[in-house]
């Protein structure tokens, strides 16, 4: 497992990748592992003012609907 926040970014997808739906902010740490062709774990923390403001969009995240996609670097 990886654990960083500099330079990451999460956001959620419908199934399949196709459509971005949120990008979430302030993240405060992200914890990530990467299996190729296989499907991978990671936890991100969400911190700061817009945490709260992003509550209602994390309360509409379904794992049987959406994936969480994490960037890093540029």
């Amino acid at each position: 497992m990886t654990e960083c926040v500099s330079n990451h970014r999460a956001v959620i997808y419908d199934r399949g990748g196709i459509n971005k739906l949120w990008e979430l902010t302030d993240l405060s740490r992200v914890i990530w592992d990467r299996r190729r062709d296989a499907i991978s774990e990671a936890t991100i923390d969400l911190s700061g003012a817009t945490c709260l403001a992003q509550n209602d969009t994390l309360k509409q995240i379904r794992s049987s609907r959406h994936e969480l996609v994490i960037f890093r670097g540029q």
